[in-house]
């Protein structure tokens, strides 16, 4: 249910501001009460049995603080603030006697006196006494709906110092409202008023209340015979109730304990997860038959309770609760909105189970479309004297959320940090229920997970029936879905519903299929009618008692530091070793933190805090091993083996080798490019936040970078007596100035002027040493002649180019760390030993032992067709070895958020990283085009800073490696994601081995390689948290337009996630040679791989997803809606003897 609830939540956050135009702001300040009021007023008035002093109106929200303090006083003002910012939370509800209505009114006096406020100051020691106090918010009355008293605030100090107006880690705020002003989908509007409450912040609150929606929905009631949808579901409802006749409220299998109508809202529950391949026979069952899971669920419920009565109630009414939010205003309102549909369907014995489904998804579709109607109104045309309550209720909810960082529900303010309390004592001490007989359905759609929770009346049914029926639906379920798959063609599922009764009384006897059951006196987050009813109770009953354990050692409180520094939390507030609850434990999955979930962050932080290499300190183990507490064991024997290891030194040269990547980029640039435009000219394009920087100040400072950096005044010979690339540190930092200034006027100028200096041919020297330069752009400044010269502006830009031959992507970021060092301190700081240079890497890295990496990549390429190009649909044909002219045909991508939010939780759920999971879609997406080659090989990038001494250096590190595999078209995409990973994993053990010895084994060089035509990364950009400043100046980054790119390759394809950008959007980009496509080609491939994607991600109810478990990649279809339109235009709109039923026999891409 935790997942439940934080998904609901989530999705309520995403509209803070209503919209506005179907709902008009009235400033009424009393009208007759709302039809959900009215219902939850009369439930409570004439069901419930206040003799036995239960209150089961009552909404609980309980966040606990986590981290940091709250003042006392400003929550008890934040409430103040929302009382007046939401007047339903001040709303008295009473019945008028003169007009025999029931009515609603706005209280015009807004105090304390409008909220139940209460501080317990004493120290709670255990999670039973703190679910002692929320049972009793729960089930105590505190609301006066008369006088309009519907919301409490208690505050729960559990520490000592309980005089001193702070709320501090730990600590409880307990919210309570009563159900006539607030349901579950009300929690995220709520939450957002009252953080914004608390820090004092000031935003554009609208003028529309829940008053106003209640004048609306009377409005479009009332004008019924005008609005066609109100008269269509009049009629709807008519046809379907008018002749429906309760039945007794106790099944037959049952003990009934109470006879009177009264309830006391008393109940228990039984629970259950049903076996995983029964679920996914369920999934497969849906599918076949085009039906939802919530229609087979609801099916099956009918069934269940026609069986238990022994066939002798076949007219079936089961009431499902409705969010009945459908416009935006009403998404981010508090209120209470839910409304109750009754779903009722006659049972014929002879029908067999396949058809009643059918029939079922019928209804559902036809309820959907006309539940505009409230329960009453709809109750009343089943029997016009009374309105009586229907025993038998059905939940269902369908969970996207994957990663346990997003079932947390949290909270901030300036001071702190809150979330949802979730206790298993808590979830499981209460026992509340609405209907005679619930059944909760709680299917996770990404995990193949489905939890059913049995909630009954104590009323009703004893703790034995309970289970019993618990027990007897689970067992039906087995039998009717896993005994029955598609490998008998669900053979009972084509039994009559009679003859699969007289089966299904012999299933009581069959052994339990898995999960152990639970039979608890268990009571919900309640909310009669709400989605939430019986869920939030369960969530964590059927789970491994595991707890979270704080560090045990030094060594794991060392690698918690790690982890939080890498999430940018506070790890001191989670030190607290009793009732330790916090984002990270030791038994924490990195992969499950979220952000980025790349675990080479961790890995690299490791080599850098233990000074351990890759010999001693394999990044393939802690994959494999993702726990902290396993990351501890690893790096307990990686230290001891790290002592005996050889550190790397400077070797106080000036001549050297060129390093392997230098010389592939060398050989690259003459060899595969034409002198059109430059290839390897890469830029760092910034420009100063708030402020400026000093001209003459940076020169120093990049004097001093240069100085302390050999590899920024290296030159590059190629001596050919011997065939080989040599380096040679110059001086250049004696005589390093800023290249001339140019001036633009408009956005459109200033990309004009960057895309010319990255393409332009003689912008570096690599034989003198001129592979480092600084441009200012200055904006152009009209009639202003006190413009200073000497200053860099925010209007300026900063433009630092670097030869790719001396710095890759992370060399940019630790460039700009000694960069501001140098300007803030004038110099960088001396060390006392010489630093390792780059040129001693380049040395060093030739003399390390290679053989089994090269073992390793024989292994993996042996038997690959080298030189047979990859079968693209190209404009233009070109051998591997003709040469390219590096200009560009791009296209870029972005997917919707659904997209994005599925492919990050199926990246956390699989322990996956991005690139894993991007590489996965890559090849699916070649294996496709190419129309089913299997033997697929790209090129990819890998940063190769394999010992801790690489990490902040400023050099050319990163390798291309190939990445090959042999797939198989029968495989679904799990399968194919599970290979890539394993691929992956077992590549990063050998990837510092170099190209140029993986050619080499094949008697290859880099001209004549097809899988170097084709490259695919992924770049993730994660909050940089120790950003560097220049006197407190930021430099931020000018984005590039897409024209500013040269294509290196034939075909690369780049997928790009910046988790700290405003979008916050996930893009992709396709960068090919205009040699051989033309923008069209490239735009269309985009488009194709957009359309590609979005079936194995998207949750948009309009595209068919795929199943990514069971169907095979080679149905994944590639034809664009305009193409398949032309086909059905050709083959069948066109040929007047073809049958349209001749469909279904077309074969997609």
């Amino acid at each position: 249910m935790r997942a439940v609830l934080s998904q609901k939540i989530r999705n309520k956050k995403i509209l803070l501001q209503p919209s506005h135009g179907t709902i008009t702001a009235t400033g009424l300040q009393q009208s007759v009460a709302s039809f959900a009021q009215q219902r939850v007023w009369l439930d409570e008035k004439s069901q419930n049995d206040f003799s036995k002093s239960l209150t089961s109106n009552n909404v609980v929200l309980p966040l606990v603080i986590r981290s940091g303090t709250m003042s006392i006083e400003r929550i008890r003002s934040s409430v103040i603030t929302i009382l007046k910012q939401h007047t339903i939370l001040r709303t008295a509800v009473y019945l008028d006697q003169n007009q025999d209505k029931l009515l609603q009114k706005v209280q015009s006096d807004v105090g304390i006196n409008n909220c139940s406020f209460e501080i317990t100051k004493r120290t709670v020691l255990s999670t039973d006494e703190i679910a002692g106090l929320l049972k009793n918010e729960l089930t105590n009355s505190f609301s006066n709906l008369d006088l309009g008293l519907v919301l409490r605030c208690h505050l729960i100090k559990t520490g000592r110092n309980a005089d001193d107006g702070l709320l501090k880690p730990n600590d409880l705020i307990v919210f309570v409202f009563h159900q006539i002003a607030f349901d579950y989908n009300s929690i995220g509007p709520f939450i957002i008023a009252f953080t914004e409450a608390y820090d004092e912040i000031t935003t554009n609150i609208t003028n529309l209340q829940y008053i106003d929606y209640t004048l609306y929905e009377q409005i479009q009631l009332a004008n019924g015979n005008q609005n066609l949808n109100i008269n269509k579901a009049q009629q709807f409802w008519s046809t379907l109730m008018s002749d429906y006749k309760p039945y007794g409220r106790n099944l037959s299998i049952t003990t009934p304990t109470h006879e009177t109508n009264k309830r006391s809202g008393q109940g228990l529950s039984a629970t259950f997860d049903l076996d995983s391949n029964v679920v996914r026979a369920q999934i497969e069952f849906a599918s076949i038959y085009n039906v939802s899971m919530f229609d087979l669920g609801l099916a099956c419920y009918f069934i269940f309770l026609y069986e238990l009565n022994n066939g002798m109630i076949d007219d079936m009414c089961v009431v499902c609760p409705s969010d009945n939010r459908p416009l935006n205003e009403t998404k981010s309102m508090i209120g209470t909105f839910i409304n109750m549909l009754p779903y009722r369907i006659g049972i014929d014995p002879n029908q067999s189970f396949i058809n009643f489904v059918q029939r079922v998804h019928t209804l559902c579709v036809d309820i959907s479309e006309h539940d505009q109607l409230p329960y009453q109104t709809i109750m009343k045309i089943a029997d016009k004297s009374h309105l009586w309550k229907l025993p038998f209720c059905f939940q269902y909810d369908s969970v996207d959320l994957l990663s346990t960082e997003e079932m947390v529900l949290e909270a901030k303010t300036k001071d702190a940090t809150l979330e949802l309390y979730i206790d298993e004592v808590w979830l499981h001490s209460k026992g509340l229920v609405s209907n005679d007989l619930t059944l909760t359905m709680i299917h996770n759609y990404h995990e193949r997970k489905t939890h059913y929770i049995f909630g009954c009346s104590t009323d009703c049914y004893e703790e034995r029936a309970a289970s019993e029926m618990c027990r007897h639906f689970e067992n039906f379920l087995s039998y009717f879905f896993y005994k029955s798959s598609t490998a008998t063609g669900f053979k009972n599922t084509q039994l009559s519903i009679s003859n699969l009764s007289h089966r299904l009384s012999d299933i009581k006897q069959l052994p339990k299929v898995t999960f152990k059951q639970q039979a608890t006196v268990a009571q919900t987050l309640f909310l009669t009618g709400s989605n939430f009813e019986t869920d939030e109770k369960y969530s964590l009953a059927l789970t491994e008692d595991i707890h979270n354990i704080g560090p045990n050692n030094k060594l794991e409180d060392t690698i918690t530091n790690i982890w939080h520094g890498l999430i940018h939390t506070e790890p001191d507030s989670y030190k607290t070793q009793k009732n330790f609850d916090s984002t990270i434990s030791n038994t924490t999955s990195f992969f499950s933190l979220g952000d980025d979930s790349l675990p080479l962050q961790p890995y690299r932080s490791y080599q850098s805090v233990f000074h351990s290499d890759t010999d001693v300190l394999s990044i393939r183990t802690f994959l494999e091993h993702d726990t902290l507490a396993e990351h501890a064991k690893l790096l307990k024997t990686a230290i001891k083996d790290n002592a005996q290891s050889r550190e790397w030194h400077t070797l106080h040269i000036n001549h050297g080798i060129a390093s392997f990547a230098q010389e592939r980029i060398f050989i690259d640039e003459r060899v595969r490019f034409s002198n059109k435009i430059a290839i390897y000219n890469e830029m760092v394009v910034v420009r100063p936040v708030k402020g400026s920087l000093s001209i003459s100040r940076l020169l120093r400072a990049l004097r001093t970078v240069l100085e302390k950096h050999h590899i920024l005044r290296t030159c590059l010979i190629l001596d050919n007596s011997e065939n080989k690339l040599r380096q040679c540190i110059t001086d250049r930092h004696h005589t390093f100035s800023f290249t001339n200034e140019q001036t633009f006027e408009t956005d459109n100028e200033l990309n004009s002027l960057i895309y010319k200096g990255k393409v332009h041919r003689d912008r570096f020297d690599l034989l003198s040493g001129r592979i480092f330069d600084c441009q200012v752009l200055r904006k152009r400044q009209l009639f202003n002649a006190n413009y200073d010269t000497e200053q860099i502006t925010d209007s300026d830009v900063l433009i630092f180019g670097f030869h790719h031959t001396v710095c890759d992507r992370l060399s940019f970021q630790n460039f700009l760390k000694v960069l501001s060092l140098a300007y803030n301190n004038h110099e960088i700081c001396s060390e006392e030993k010489q630093p390792l240079q780059y040129i001693d890497y380049a040395v060093l890295e030739r003399v390390m032992d290679m053989t089994l990496s090269r073992e390793f990549w024989y292994l993996q390429l042996d038997a690959y067709s080298f030189q047979c190009p990859f079968p693209f649909t190209i404009d233009r044909h070109r051998l591997p070895t003709d040469q390219r002219s590096g200009i560009a045909s791009t296209a870029q991508i972005t997917f919707d958020d659904d997209v994005l939010s599925s492919f990050l939780n199926y990246a956390s759920t699989y322990h996956l990283t991005f690139f894993q999971l991007g590489l996965a879609i890559f090849y699916a997406f070649l294996f496709k085009i190419s129309h089913g080659l299997t033997d697929l090989c790209v090129s990819c990038l890998n940063a190769n800073r394999y010992r801790s001494e690489l990490q902040d250096m400023i050099g050319m590190f990163v390798s291309t490696l190939p990445h090959r595999l042999q797939l198989d078209c029968s495989w679904s995409f799990d399968e194919l994601v599970k290979h890539v990973r394993d691929k992956c994993l077992s590549i990063l053990e050998y990837s510092n081995c170099p190209l140029q010895y993986i050619l080499a084994d094949f008697h290859l060089n880099q001209s004549n390689v097809s899988f170097l035509e084709t490259l695919f990364d992924f770049i993730t950009v994660t909050p940089n948290f120790d950003q560097p400043s220049f006197d407190e100046i930021i430099l931020a980054d000018v984005p590039l337009r897409q024209s500013c790119t040269v294509a290196k390759f034939d075909f690369a394809m780049t997928f790009f996630y910046n988790s700290t950008s405003d979008d916050h959007k996930l893009h992709c980009s396709l960068v090919c040679s205009h040699d051989i496509f033309d923008e069209t080609t490239v735009m269309t491939l985009g488009r194709r791989f957009n359309h590609f994607v979005e079936p194995l991600f998207s949750s948009n109810p309009k595209i068919k997803r795929i199943d990514t478990y069971h169907s095979c990649i080679s149905n994944i279809n590639l034809i664009l809606p305009e193409e398949a339109d032309e086909i059905w235009n050709v083959v069948f709109c066109r040929q007047i003897h073809v049958l349209d039923d001749g469909k279904y026999s077309l074969i997609y891409m």
